[in-house]
Formats: C-alpha cells, structure tokens, sequence
C-alpha cells in the first residue's frame, strides 16, 4: 500500500516502512560499470565519492547483517572497515535477506553503518555494493527523487536490450516528479560533468529493440540535457515522448527514430537545441500546445520537420533536406503559433504550411524558405488571417506566396535573386547569410523588431536564423547568432 510519505512492504507478515533517498543523490553511469554498484553520492556529504569508478569500492556478503537497530548495518571485518569517507555514499542492497534497494549510509565506524531507514529485520544477511556506476542510464529511476541528478558518461554506445521500462537494458517511464527548484535531472557527459555542458552527447541505442518510446517523460519537472537517442529506423520507435507539463529536453538529439523523434504533448515545456535527425513515418517535432521551442533542427528525414499545436512560440529553429513529397518543413493546423526567424530549406512540400484554424492568432515573421518543393510559404484559400511580417523567400517549385492568403504583407517580403546563403549544400551545411547584393545581403537587418511606443531606439535583426557579424569596432557592438 501507498500514501504520499511512505512505502511500505509486509514481509514475514511484519510491516516495514520506508521513506525516500534525499534529494541531493547525484547519480553515476558509466560504460564498464555495473548495475549492482552503489551508483549514488550524497552532493555536500563529509565522505569521499566512491561513483567515479566502475567497480564497486566495498562488496558486502552474508556475514554482514541488519542490526538490532535496523537501519544500521553490522559490517563484517572480512567486507570493510567502515569509516568516515564512506558517509553520503550509496550502498545497494541485492540479495541476502534483507529488503534490497538503494540506502545512504548517513554514518559510519566501528564496524557499523548507519542508513538513511530501515533495511529489514535484525539478524538478516546483506548482500550489496556500495561505490562504483550503475552500467545503465534508467535501471534506478523508480528510485529517483525530486532534486537527483544523474550524470551518464559519453563512453561506448548504451545498446538497448529490452523494452521493459527501467530496468536494465529497457527505456525510461518516469515515475516521480520533480518540483520548482528541484528538477529531476538527466545528464549527459564526457569530461564536463556540469548541469548545463555542451560536451560530447552519450547514444543511447534502441539496438534491436521496436514498438515503444525511448524516453517517456510523464510526470513534471524532468529535465533532459545532451543525450542522444538512435532509433535505428527500427518499426514504431518514438524518440522522446512529454506527456506531461513544465519539462525540459534541451541539447538533445534523436536519429532515426521512426515515429516522433520529440513528441511533446505536454504544456508549458521548454525545448532548446534540439536535433531530429533522419525521421520518418511521423513529424520529427510534434508539439502540442503552450510551449517554447528555440534554435532546434529537423533534417535529413522523410517527413515534415515540425507540426505545431496551438499557443506555441517557435524561435530560430530549421527544418532542411527533408525529402518526403508531403514534407513541410512547418506545418500548423491549430490556433495561435508564432513562428519567428526561423528556416525552411529544401523540403519536399512546403517551406510553412498553415491550414484550417491555424489561421487565427496567428504569425510568421522574419522567416526565409528557400528552394522547396511546393510553396515557400503556403496558406488555406479563405486563411487571410495569418500575420506575415518581413519574410523572405527563393527558388521554391511552385511560388514563393501568394500575398492574398495573408492578412499582412505591407512590401516587406524579400525575394532573393539567388540563395540567401553562404553554401547550404555543403556537409554540414552553412546557413549563414552570404553578403551578395540582392541574396544574403538583402536579407540582412531586413527582419522587423520590437522597439517601445514612442520610443526613440530602433533596432534592425536579420532574417532566417543566422545574425551576421559586423565589422569589429571600437564601440564594442556584438551581433549574436544561432548555435545549431
């Protein structure tokens, strides 16, 4: 039976009541480590961290046993000499007769340690690890607490070996949710072991593995931060799935997927820096509602790049080289998006794309979609209701817009006479605006901005996701760019 303090289990007709890890456990996985390992510190704890290793730094037997006292631990001599570098580290208990799960050792000498509750009844063995990585990103989730971290090291590809949801092998299911100012964090790494590093993105590989979501995060307050999912185009293999509100996915990246690559269902979600790669079957973004999206990358699929849900702000982010005869590299249907330079290259349909009530409350400014295979931009007949501010256009098959299905396009469009950018066919491409007159040139400071009413400030952004450089000088004004 459940309530919100407490777990309890009834073994040998006796009920023991457990709480909870404490919330600054910051977790290890690694390549070569072991899913029996400890795996766990306790940040700002007086011991030593024992995680940073693969192999468990103390293994204990059955002639170790519960205490009289039973959150403490009769260590035996022939396991370990406990003593006070072991404090904050995590031991796991697996087998023997104790209750088995993750414990921390809050204190320890004379032969004893002290947890953080109850591991069973006296006189029972204990058989577990302390110190040491767990050897997969997910096998400890249903562990996890609100304020946890979980560092997973950029070793040798994770290859998936099951489907059942956090256990070894299997996909992530979240089963607790975070809170403000105690998110519940997935990291990835390599030599940078910080909340917010950019470092070299650990795969995580569905293997042979189909029919499921890699990632399911359907509670609130998860962050997920640069870590790689391959699908491996294996058959119905869905990326990331959010179900649920105030989460976070951001530096991520999802190849091959053949379902979504990030389908976010929930509200209030921040997505940045995210790449889809190589989609197919579903949009590679498929969003719901109410949420920021800002410098993320749909490319190389068969399918459109992002399907927008109402009341949605989507931010310098490119959708290209999506080759699917239905591809749009946008595409809405719902009420109130807001699409603000952003890029759409050399996608199978459409550049954007908004039909039915997508029209209503609805804008696209300083956007450029060049060479795809229809529209540059597409809107329904009777629309006319979309917003459409200082956007640019080339080289789209059928035309670039057709200003009537628009309800604002006072002559600020820009239609290139040639590619906006500096070599968009290059590998990987190079998306910045080139400086030729009447192309990239014509682009540049061509993007409307927000000043102020009545303001004497003006302000002038480029078009498309890329923001030029000025020439240095000696007033120190700096243009800043998109970092895909």
């Amino acid at each position: 039976m459940k309530n919100l303090i407490q777990l309890c289990i009834l073994y040998s007709m006796t009920v023991f009541c457990f709480g909870a890890l404490n919330a600054n456990i910051v977790w290890e996985v690694r390549q070569g480590g072991n899913n029996n390992n400890g795996g766990g510190f306790k940040t700002g704890a007086s011991g030593t961290d024992r995680t940073l290793a693969t192999t468990a730094y103390v293994t204990l037997s059955t002639l170790s046993t519960v205490n009289a006292t039973t959150n403490i631990i009769d260590v035996h001599a022939s396991d370990h000499t406990p003593d006070s570098t072991d404090v904050g580290n995590v031991l796991q208990i697996t087998g023997g007769t104790a209750t088995a799960g993750f414990y921390e050792i809050t204190a320890s000498g004379s032969g004893q340690w002290t947890l953080d509750r109850s591991a069973g009844t006296s006189t029972q063995t204990v058989v577990g690890s302390m110190g040491g990585a767990l050897a997969w990103p997910f096998v400890h989730a249903d562990s996890v607490v609100a304020g946890n971290i979980t560092y997973v090291k950029a070793d040798a590809q994770y290859d998936m070996t099951t489907t059942t949801v956090n256990s070894a092998g299997g996909p992530l299911n979240t089963s607790v949710s975070g809170a403000v100012n105690n998110e519940i964090f997935w990291i990835g790494y390599n030599t940078d072991r910080s909340k917010f590093n950019t470092d070299t993105k650990p795969v995580i590989s569905a293997n042979a593995q189909a029919n499921f979501t890699m990632v399911a995060l359907d509670t609130q307050m998860v962050v997920f931060h640069n870590i790689e999912l391959n699908g491996q185009g294996n058959a119905n293999v869905k990326g990331f799935h959010v179900s649920n509100s105030y989460n976070g996915v951001q530096w991520c990246r999802v190849q091959n997927a053949t379902d979504n690559a990030f389908h976010m269902a929930g509200d209030y979600m921040n997505c940045v820096f995210n790449e889809a790669v190589g989609s197919g079957t579903d949009p590679a973004f498929n969003i719901s509602s109410r949420s920021e999206f800002y410098g993320c990358i749909a490319r190389d699929g068969t399918t459109s790049g992002f399907l927008l849900g109402a009341g949605l702000n989507v931010i310098r982010c490119a959708s290209y080289n999506n080759s699917g005869a239905n591809s749009n590299g946008f595409e809405a249907s719902s009420v109130g998006f807001r699409i603000i330079n952003c890029m759409a290259y050399n996608n199978g349909n459409h550049g954007f794309s908004a039909s039915g009530n997508a029209e209503y409350n609805s804008f696209i400014m300083n956007c450029l979609s060049e060479k795809n295979g229809d529209e540059g931009y597409y809107s329904d007949a009777d629309a006319k209701k979309v917003i459409f501010i200082n956007n640019g256009a080339y080289d789209n098959s059928t035309s670039n817009y057709t200003e009537s299905r628009y309800g604002f396009a006072s002559g600020n469009f820009t239609a290139s006479t040639g590619t906006f950018f500096t070599d968009p066919t290059a590998n990987p491409p190079d998306f910045s605006l080139n400086n030729t007159a009447g192309n990239g040139a014509a682009a540049r400071a061509a993007g409307y901005d927000f000043g102020y009413e009545g303001g004497a400030t003006s302000s002038a952004i480029d078009s498309g996701i890329s923001q030029h450089a000025d020439p240095a000088s000696s007033g120190g004004e700096h243009s800043y760019g998109f970092a895909g």
